[in-house]
């Protein structure tokens, strides 16, 4: 039997989902200025060079991330401007997403490794469905944001969880509070997500990525990505045969080849997550 919440905290976490009442992580106010300018076709390189240096641990964290294997290109950017002229201005709103989300979201206290792992697979998932996106000729940054946050919702409704276990007064199982967020991660992700003020079809595709068939390309999307961020962090046979049969693939309109390109990635992708991670 699967183990279930102790019903007082069950019944406060109902609660606060009906009222609205979610303490979902605020990126950072340079975090969502570079949101908004990244929808600017004619931002200006300096200005959101300096937008970004007013993050001090932003600036930090994502000149790093943009001199990292996955990004890097012949030399290494030694300013945020060079960073941003060579990257646009839109991969580097992706970075600081990552950046933020890494460091806000996917923060849950004593469970540190689980974090990294699942952030891991949300980074490797982000490169997968970007990858997909090209071939189907999708929106590639809708698609790396998707990949990115389709599980963001689980380490939310884990805080969730423990804050009612705290009003509450009472212990709860690790085992009912992952089943709890295993249950609630998709609405809350996609709640978390509108408050982001990303793309509305983001939202959408992390609320569906579990019922993808009702949700349309881009909770397919989510839903192969996920399964082939899987199949790469933790190869086996099995995992790949699961990744050939998705059915998400035919929404997709995806063959064999792509598939077998796609998993063909899944070493180098799985590096590039780890070293993000």
């Amino acid at each position: 039997m699967a183990p279930v919440l102790d019903p007082r905290v069950a019944g406060r976490v109902e609660a606060a989902l009906a009222a609205g009442a979610l303490e979902i992580p605020v990126l950072g106010e340079a975090v969502a200025r570079l949101v908004a300018e990244a929808k600017n076709p004619d931002a200006d390189v300096r200005r959101v060079a300096e937008l970004v240096k007013r993050d001090p641990a932003l600036a930090g964290n994502l000149l790093a991330l943009a001199n990292a294997s996955s990004y890097a290109g012949r030399e290494p950017a030694a300013t945020l401007q060079q960073a941003v002229a060579r990257l646009g201005t839109s991969a580097l709103r992706d970075l600081a997403l990552v950046v933020a989300a890494k460091a806000r979201a996917f923060a849950v206290p004593g469970r540190h490794a689980e974090m990294r792992a699942r952030f891991a697979a949300a980074f490797a998932a982000a490169l997968f469905a970007q990858d997909i996106a090209r071939v189907r000729r999708l929106g590639v940054e809708e698609a790396f944001l998707i990949g990115l946050f389709h599980d963001v919702g689980w380490p939310i409704a884990l805080q969730l969880v423990a804050s009612a276990a705290r009003a509450e007064g009472v212990e709860v199982d690790a085992a009912a509070a992952s089943a709890a967020a295993d249950a609630l991660h998709a609405e809350i992700g996609a709640r978390a997500v509108a408050s982001w003020r990303l793309d509305p079809a983001v939202a959408e595709a992390v609320r569906w990525h579990h019922d993808w068939a009702a949700g349309g390309r881009g909770a397919a999307l989510a839903a192969l990505s996920s399964a082939l961020a899987c199949a790469a962090l933790a190869p086996s046979p099995e995992a790949d045969a699961a990744v050939r049969a998705h059915e998400a693939r035919e929404v997709l309109g995806l063959y064999d080849d792509d598939i077998e390109r796609a998993l063909a990635a899944g070493p180098t992708y799985a590096a590039q997550a780890q070293e993000v991670a």
